[in-house]
């Protein structure tokens, strides 16, 4: 019985002409379905990835610094998970597999090869060039000549330079209000648009222009030079140069120094990104004093480094290095000697300013942890009013309404008041 049930269960099927063909001949099998791709996995994984990306950037709102992070985290999961699949998962045959990932390395090893990374913008979009162009710093060098070449250039003028009403002799202009007064501006730029009077290549750097009769005061970076430079507004010559062996770089910011010039009595006050403060002659760039505030008040450079203008009041030049032996300080505008220092918070990124607030003349200093109100003769902290954000960077500068009250507003996440 039992070897009945065996042949029965093994016989093979009959054509029917009393020939006998094997089972495997018999049922005929997929020939595509070892190797069909499972596509829907990588589709899923990529949907996931930009929903996922989506909310993200949803949930972070207006946090700039939260955003592109948000944004990639999705991504940068989502393709470990394709690349695990192809290898893996893809049902493809193993030549075809390696041959892929073969492809996807070149590609990335070209892309590697022809760019490069040039920082990023204030929303944090990344920016690439070509390996094989010159960076916007190697041309201006290339334009210029290196400080050493520049050394004996032509000084602007034998007289020194008087600052008049219609100069901007620092940040925010004469009044530090950042108000242009009486120059009337064009505004039909449809009809009559702007014309470009000269074009050349600059050092990068976060500092904008200084003006003062004719003549243009700014600070950039030449390779390892931190530089003061004069530029004839005119022609776009440049006139005269100074250089600083320093160097403040980071992946966010790029390089360069912050600080824009200030001019006074025919001096030039200039902040440093690393906390050089240099007082040069502004009609000759000859050399008169330098310090370094950082250094001076003991304290670390801050993050981005040091942004905030030098302030002139009366005899003195007023810096922020921040920290706990002196938030402010002030120096002998004629000499570069210490005079005095006050306060003890960590230092912003806007510029010292004086003010006028319930009939006392104050430094209004807006540092890491708010608004703050100091002495003009000794720096002595008058009051605060705190302010911060979940960076911890104050860098807008405060502005002074008519009333005597004082805007202040922050990004990420910080808000105005």
């Amino acid at each position: 019985m039992d070897d009945a049930k065996q042949n029965s269960a093994t016989a093979e099927p009959s054509t029917g002409d009393g020939a006998c063909v094997p089972i495997s001949a018999a049922v005929p099998a997929d020939p595509g379905n070892a190797h069909r791709i499972r596509w829907w996995i990588p589709l899923i994984t990529v949907i996931g990835a930009a929903c996922g990306s989506i909310g993200a950037w949803k949930w972070a709102g207006d946090n700039l610094s939260l955003r592109p992070l948000a944004g990639v985290i999705p991504w940068a999961v989502a393709l470990p998970l394709t690349l695990f699949w192809w290898l893996f998962l893809s049902r493809t045959r193993w030549r075809t597999r390696i041959h892929g990932l073969g492809v996807v390395t070149a590609v990335l090893m070209l892309l590697i090869v022809l760019f490069r990374w040039e920082g990023q913008s204030g929303n944090f979009v990344p920016h690439f060039g070509l390996r094989f162009l010159k960076t916007s710093e190697e041309r201006a060098i290339e334009y210029f000549g290196s400080p050493e070449e520049l050394a004996s250039l032509a000084s602007v003028t034998t007289s020194p330079l008087e600052v008049t009403r219609d100069d901007w002799p620092r940040f925010g202009g004469a009044d530090a209000d950042h108000i242009v007064k009486q120059v009337p501006i064009r505004r039909d730029w449809d009809e009559n648009p702007p014309r470009a009077l000269w074009r050349q290549p600059i050092g990068p750097g976060w500092s904008s222009f200084a003006i003062v009769g004719g003549y243009m005061f700014t600070q950039e970076q030449r390779g390892e030079d931190e530089t003061v430079v004069c530029y004839d507004t005119e022609t776009g010559q440049q006139l005269w140069l100074h250089a600083d062996k320093a160097r403040f770089e980071d992946p966010a910011s790029g390089a360069g120094p912050r600080a824009t010039p200030t001019i006074f009595d025919s001096r030039l006050y200039a902040l440093g990104a690393t906390g050089i403060l240099n007082c040069l002659d502004a009609a000759t760039g000859n050399f008169h004093w330098s310090t370094n505030i950082v250094e001076d008040a003991h304290t670390p450079l801050i993050e981005w480094g040091m942004a905030g203008s030098p302030l002139v009041y009366e005899d003195v030049v007023i810096v922020n290095p921040g920290g706990e032996f002196g938030a402010v300080a002030a120096y002998d505008r004629i000499t570069g000697a210490k005079r005095w220092a006050g306060g003890d918070d960590r230092a912003g990124y806007a510029s010292p300013q004086v003010a006028e607030l319930d009939g006392v003349t104050q430094i209004l200093i807006f540092c890491s942890t708010g608004l703050c109100g100091h002495d003009v003769r000794s720096g002595r902290k008058l009051w605060s009013f705190p302010w911060t954000n979940m960076t911890k960077l104050n860098i807008a500068q405060p502005i002074v309404l008519p009333d005597k009250s004082v805007f202040i507003s922050s990004g990420y996440g910080g808000g105005s008041a």
